[in-house]
C-alpha cells in the first residue's frame, strides 16, 4: 500500500469528522435534551457548539492515526492498539447519549462515562506511542469527559 500523502490525510481527517458529526446529530435528533439541573450546567446552545468541535478534533486524531498505521510510523502492536481503543471509545461515546437523554438512565449513563474515561485515559497513553500531535489533539476531548462526568454526578443528587 503506498504511503498516506497529507492530502489524502486531510481528506480522512474531513470525512471522519463529517461522520462522527453526523451520528453525534442523528442520536441528538432522537433524544430530548435534557432540562438543566445544576447551577453549573451551561445552556444547550453550549453543546450544540462544543460537540461539532470535539467530533471534528477526533476526525483529525483519527486521521492521524490512519496515516500513522499506512505509513508504518510506530510499531505496529501500538498502531493496532491505539486504533482498537479510539474506536471503542467512539462507540462508547455514541452509547452514551441514548442513554442519559433517551431512556434517562442518569445512574447507568454516569458508569458509562467513568468506563469511558478510562478507556480514553488508556487511549490517550496508547496514542502518546504513535502520535504526540494526536495525543495533545485528545486533551479536550477528556477535559469534556471529566465536566459531563461533573455534571451527570450532580444531577444524580
Amino acid at each position: 500500500m503506498p504511503a498516506l500523502t497529507t492530502t489524502h490525510t486531510v481528506a480522512v481527517a474531513i470525512a471522519a469528522a463529517v461522520i462522527f458529526n453526523l451520528i453525534g446529530v442523528a442520536i441528538s435528533r432522537r433524544c430530548a435534551v435534557p432540562v438543566a439541573s445544576t447551577a453549573f450546567q451551561p445552556p444547550g446552545q453550549v453543546f450544540a457548539v462544543v460537540w461539532p468541535v470535539l467530533y471534528s478534533i477526533l476526525g483529525v486524531v483519527f486521521a492521524i492515526l490512519i496515516r500513522a498505521t499506512v505509513n508504518r510510523t510506530a510499531p505496529t502492536p501500538w498502531l493496532v492498539s491505539a486504533l482498537t481503543l479510539f474506536s471503542v471509545q467512539m462507540v462508547m461515546n455514541f452509547s452514551w447519549m441514548p442513554v442519559y437523554s433517551c431512556a434517562g438512565k442518569r445512574e447507568a449513563a454516569l458508569y458509562m462515562l467513568v468506563a469511558l474515561f478510562a478507556v480514553q485515559a488508556t487511549t490517550q497513553v496508547v496514542v502518546s506511542q504513535v502520535s504526540m500531535p494526536a495525543t495533545t489533539l485528545l486533551a479536550p476531548y477528556t477535559a469534556w469527559l471529566v465536566f459531563a462526568m461533573i455534571l451527570n454526578t450532580n444531577q444524580l443528587n
